[in-house]
């Protein structure tokens, strides 16, 4: 899968530049390529986004095992990552976070026009890089709160 694709090599070669990388260098090696594809009408943005949607809500157990096996796929490269930039965060509450990663990254991919609205237009979501510069600040603050 490309996106996949694109996300590892990011995250490659931010590794380049450091054994540890840092927790906001992972998340955009992660976050940037998806919010990228979901806002490129080129590449069919709006189109990946509705079969992604559909990808997420049907339960047919062919879509749900292919669906596992691309999250695995990332998931081995980039969880590693994030134990090393948090190597104080228990295994069990990192997992608790990027669950929460991934619901706050999908509803911004899926829902933006919300945004502008609520915003009355002052938010804009068609601005990706600023939205990818807000949402990996956004989630750095979480991963790297203090647990209690």
């Amino acid at each position: 899968m490309p996106l996949n694709e694109e996300r590892l090599a990011l995250l490659e070669e931010a590794g380049r530049h450091s054994r540890r990388i840092p927790v906001e260098k992972i998340l955009e090696a992660l976050v940037a390529p998806a919010l990228r594809l979901s806002r490129d009408s080129r590449k069919g943005g709006a189109l990946f986004m509705r079969l992604l949607g559909r990808c997420y809500t049907d339960p047919d157990d062919n879509i749900q095992a292919m669906l596992t096996r691309q999250l695995n796929e990332v998931a081995e490269r980039f969880l590693p990552a994030f134990q090393k930039a948090l190597p104080k965060l228990p295994p069990m509450e990192l997992f608790w976070r990027l669950h929460f990663m991934v619901g706050a990254m999908a509803h911004t991919m899926a829902d933006a026009e919300r945004l502008r609205e609520f915003s009355g237009g002052q938010c804009d979501p068609d601005n990706t890089e600023d939205t990818i510069h807000r949402l990996v600040a956004f989630l750095a603050g979480g991963l790297k709160a203090k647990v209690k």
